[in-house]
């Protein structure tokens, strides 16, 4: 195997470490970034890594590279499916802001989805007139675990 191929194996490794870092310690995922920019991501932060002197401790040196990337309002989201889906506006990822758990009862059943979890992101967009912000809500149902979005929407400023 040459040194070339040795090196493009060793990169593929660590953008699946970088993706299971994600996923596993930030509730995050990649899953809207084009597949360009993850590819530019994972090259930049392995470049890095190397840069570091591979520390060997790679999870916790990952997710000190990632955690600025996932901000939270508060608390990370507690995804009911087994693959978060981190919402991101023009290969940016969004804010989480808040989880809404909805219930069952009367208002529920007869006027909105019952029994879904909704998962609140939202971010700045700088425009001419200052920023604006870009919001969107992801749903998740529990019973089929069909993770979806639900609305996008732009509040000017």
């Amino acid at each position: 195997m040459t040194d070339d191929i040795k090196q493009q194996m060793e990169r593929l490794k660590f953008g699946g470490k970088v993706q299971r870092v994600a996923e596993e310690d930030l509730a995050a995922s990649f899953s809207e970034l084009s597949e360009p920019n993850l590819m530019a991501l994972s090259d930049r932060l392995y470049a890095n890594y190397e840069k570091a002197g591979s520390p060997r401790n790679w999870r916790q040196w990952i997710k000190e590279q990632l955690e600025p990337m996932f901000i939270c309002v508060d608390e990370r989201p507690n995804w009911v499916g087994n693959t978060p889906m981190w919402a991101f506006l023009n290969d940016k990822p969004m804010v989480f802001i808040k989880q809404v758990n909805v219930g069952n009862g009367n208002v529920e059943n007869s006027a909105i989805a019952p029994n879904v979890v909704l998962y609140l992101f939202g971010i700045r967009v700088v425009n001419e007139h200052g920023w604006s912000m870009e919001y969107r809500v992801l749903e998740d149902d529990p019973r089929t675990r069909g993770l979806k979005v639900a609305a996008t929407f732009t509040e000017g400023r």
